[in-house]
């Protein structure tokens, strides 16, 4: 009884004293308070200038996931305008446009994807090649090496027999520093794992037997392999200050026998793999920007893209020369209120067919005036950079698509488009002439087809190995067609001239091939291109030969 009444007396002393504090400081803000500012305003601070948009959120349970505790708050704080960071200032090159008026133009980093799956440059042609980009605009450059980068112990597997050796991955990293130009490394560490998948000691991470595509998200054996591989790649990139970890196009999630028992969506699976993953890397490098392409978040809600929010910044990519309805609605809103800010991807080469040679260079300069349109519109949500990707195969074994030095001159154009906002046949003329080393412009933007000449950018020589064999094709396909026309008719006679004529001129492409592609290519790489390419066109040269003799 004695011990009740003593603790009912100590609550009461705690309520008094409480009040008194609460008393003493309400007297003191009304005494302090500026004049004309209400007392809540006071307590807040001024909250014109930042938005606070609410977002509902709830607690989410994934398997086996311990993300790291953070207090969450109740509403996701957007970023100030677009601008230049001390750092992006740096990278631009001087002729670049940093003026005020740069509504359509764009003010960051342009990053250059080099895809080395399928054609990678001799060592010799990075000596060339990177002081051209910078020339050109360029600020940085993200090598996706794949099976070229020197893996070693558990994943010397992973390397092909001719990949770069850690020498020359140093040379290449030295060689882009020399030039300003900053390296972001790309590893796949989800989809496009083709390269690890089809090895038999990795054939029980995948999310489909039958498929070489993608791990299983339920296997968290896939784990310790792909921070090997990080770890691999870092260390021989010491200096660098963002990672891409690829995270795209995961065709086969959801598929797996496995994942289907579990009472999980889609998002749910993506994040069960990828978060562990990411969790893991920031705690080994905290001080790396963490990227990662964006196509699997883009329908997410902001209580599934919260999850990844202190994680990785999204890479959104789009190719299309018409962008105008292509990303979902609440995308941009929803990147903006959970990240701050994303990067941008566009391409000058490779993505829009699987086994093109010649580039459709109007449609790369349409997708990238139609990304400057988004980005004008994109009011509070920062974008630090664009990478201009140009893609060599659209996986480990599809066919090649347009080789570097043949996309080449779209680049120059795609990032002319960035500094200007358009161009023009003038500008197109000029960049020809003082970017290119062309004689004259290069590429007719009326017609959409190239003026087949001598250049001087690097590779100029297997861009127009590239133009020939283009025509070749075209002229072998429409005198094939003609002359078992002419057979039939009994008057082929008259066009053996023109036939054997065809065929010459293929048998010179094809040896031309061999001495121009040196510059650029080993001859493994020389070789497998002039069978996959070449070959087909000298077939076909061979049968219309066949049937003007026959």
């Amino acid at each position: 009884m004695i011990r009740s009444l003593r603790y009912r007396f100590r609550g009461v002393n705690i309520k008094v004293i409480a009040l008194t504090v609460a008393i003493i400081f309400g007297v003191i803000l009304f005494v302090t308070q500026p004049p004309g500012r209400s007392s809540n305003e006071a307590i807040r601070g001024d909250t014109s200038k930042v938005k606070k948009v609410p977002v509902q959120t709830k607690p989410r349970v994934l398997p086996d996931i311990k993300l790291p505790t953070k207090d969450k708050p109740d509403s996701v704080k957007l970023s100030q305008p677009p601008r230049i960071s001390a750092d992006q200032q740096q990278q631009i090159p001087a002729h670049a446009d940093t003026s005020g008026n740069n509504e359509r133009k764009f003010p960051g980093h342009r990053v250059i994807h080099l895809d080395l799956k399928g054609a990678p440059p001799k060592m010799a042609y990075y000596k060339k090649l990177f002081p051209f980009l910078r020339s050109i605009g360029a600020t940085g450059v993200l090598i996706e090496y794949e099976d070229m980068f020197p893996y070693k112990g558990n994943l010397k597997i992973l390397a092909r027999t001719d990949a770069y050796t850690e020498n020359e991955v140093n040379a290449i990293v030295q060689l882009a520093e020399e030039f300003k130009l900053m390296v972001i490394p790309l590893i796949q560490t989800f989809g496009h794992l083709e390269f690890m998948l089809k090895h038999k000691q990795f054939k029980h991470l995948r999310a489909l037997n039958s498929s070489k595509r993608a791990v299983c998200p339920c296997q968290n054996a896939s784990l310790p392999i792909l921070l090997d591989m990080a770890k691999q790649v870092v260390a021989l990139h010491p200096n660098i200050k963002y990672l891409h970890v690829g995270g795209d196009e995961i065709y086969d999630l959801m598929k797996c026998s496995k994942c289907k028992k579990l009472p999980y969506k889609s998002h749910d699976m993506y994040l069960l793999h990828m978060v562990p993953l990411l969790s893991e890397i920031k705690a080994t490098w905290p001080e790396l920007n963490v990227l990662m392409w964006d196509d699997m978040l883009r329908k997410w809600s902001l209580d599934q893209m919260l999850t990844l929010q202190t994680f990785a910044t999204p890479m959104v990519w789009a190719y299309e020369e018409n962008l105008s309805h292509y990303f979902p609605q609440a995308m941009w809103k929803n990147y903006k209120q959970v990240f701050g800010s994303v990067w941008i991807a566009s391409a000058f080469k490779g993505a829009l067919r699987s086994n093109t040679d010649i580039v459709p260079l109007n449609k790369h300069i349409e997708n990238h005036v139609q990304w400057l349109k988004i980005i004008s519109n994109l009011d509070g949500l920062e974008i630090p950079g664009i990478a201009i990707t140009g893609w060599s195969r659209f996986d480990h074994f599809a066919p090649l698509c347009e080789l570097l030095p043949a996309g080449l001159p779209s680049l120059a154009l795609c990032l002319t488009v960035l500094d200007r906002g358009s161009v023009n046949p003038e500008v197109i003329h000029t960049v020809s002439v003082d970017a290119l080393g062309c004689a004259g412009k290069i590429f007719d933007d009326s017609s959409g087809s190239y003026q087949v000449q001598k250049c001087g950018f690097p590779g100029s020589d297997v861009f127009l190995i590239v133009s020939r064999l283009d025509l070749l094709r075209n002229e072998a396909k429409s005198m094939h067609t003609q002359m078992k026309i002419l057979a039939q008719k009994g008057n082929k006679n008259e066009h053996i001239a023109k036939v054997k004529d065809m065929y010459a001129r293929v048998l010179q492409l094809k040896a031309d091939a061999e001495s121009s592609f040196d510059e650029v290519y080993s001859k493994p790489v020389a070789n497998a291109w002039i069978e996959e390419k070449l070959g087909p066109v000298l077939k076909l040269a061979e049968q219309v030969v066949k049937i003007g003799n026959s």
